[in-house]
């Protein structure tokens, strides 16, 4: 910021005004998390986020962080290149495993090399935080007021450690530690999993967590295909149970649905349904946001381990 070169970037933002513009009382800017979560996007499912007293006194503001979504987005890899990235069996057993598991991590960080090119050194959330403050300045606001969830939380945690004077209403849902390790993250956000599926169990004793472990298993050594011969990997269902405990009132039927499909009839169509959602993959194989690629680049210029 203090030495400006050729690594210039341009953000994409969207404000939807206050809905009763005499009660305005100034601007909201929304972030869903990531990183790599659109903030455009975020903003146009505003309804079904925040509440009509929130939309009516504040213009929400949404924009795409640096290489995300609409704001030059960053592309690592190809559509098969990312099912094999996603697909492979993310539980280390062997020197097998291990050495897959970092052959596909030199190829995530080649290509993200050769997207990026000089500008790869440039996507962390410390800058991110500091073109807020210039979207800030932008929206002729005196104090930023903001919403940030899971990822947003960090986000909006260095935004206020910069720039504590014009820290405005700050809501952190879901906060992210900004002091622990990627490995730590992770950890704790598996706990977080393992008690939502617990939850799930306890509401829906239809399986067991042996029976699910046993089922995550046989993904590894036996998975199961669609018609289309797609296997699903351990990895892809863990992805999908993941992805349904989010929300148990639309999740935990499909996941319902998942199990019975996978266990009982030996159908993955339901898990393929969740992980693809999840990956944010369509139907034709494609992937229709950049998020898992900008994500590792930030991260890794975030956190050292």
């Amino acid at each position: 910021y203090n030495h400006i070169d050729n690594n210039t970037f341009t953000l994409q933002v969207i404000k939807h005004d206050a809905n009763k513009p005499k009660k305005r009382i100034g601007s909201l800017i929304m972030n869903p998390g990531g990183p790599g979560g659109s903030g455009i996007q975020y903003v146009l499912s505003a309804d079904s986020i925040v509440s009509t007293s929130i939309e009516d006194v504040y213009d929400l503001i949404g924009f795409d962080p640096r290489g995300v979504n609409l704001s030059q987005p960053i592309r690592c890899l190809t559509n098969a290149q990312e099912d094999y990235f996603l697909g492979g069996d993310g539980s280390v057993q062997n020197k097998a495993d291990l050495a897959s598991a970092i052959s596909g991590s030199k190829l995530m960080a080649k290509s993200c090399a050769v997207a990026a090119g000089s500008k790869l050194g440039h996507y962390s959330t410390l800058e991110t935080a500091k073109d807020m403050e210039i979207l800030r300045i932008l929206l002729k606001e005196p104090k930023l007021n903001y919403i940030g969830k899971s990822y947003g939380t960090f986000l909006g945690t260095i935004y206020v450690a910069l720039y504590p004077k014009t820290t405005g209403r700050i809501v952190l849902d879901g906060a992210v530690d900004p002091n622990i390790s990627v490995r730590d993250q992770n950890l704790a956000q598996a706990v977080g999993f393992d008690t939502a599926l617990k939850s799930y169990i306890a509401a829906n004793p239809m399986f067991s967590i042996k029976q699910i472990q046993n089922f995550l298993q046989q993904s590894r050594n036996h998975p199961i295909s669609d018609r289309q011969n797609r296997k699903l990997s351990e990895s892809l269902a863990s992805t999908g149970i993941a992805a349904a405990l989010y929300d148990p009132t639309d999740g935990w039927p499909l996941l319902a649905k998942a199990l019975i499909g996978a266990i009982t009839n030996k159908d993955p169509y339901y898990f393929f349904l969740l992980a693809d959602s999840y990956n944010q993959r369509d139907r034709n194989g494609r992937y229709v946001s950049n998020q898992n690629d900008i994500a590792e680049i930030t991260s890794c210029l975030d956190f050292k381990d």
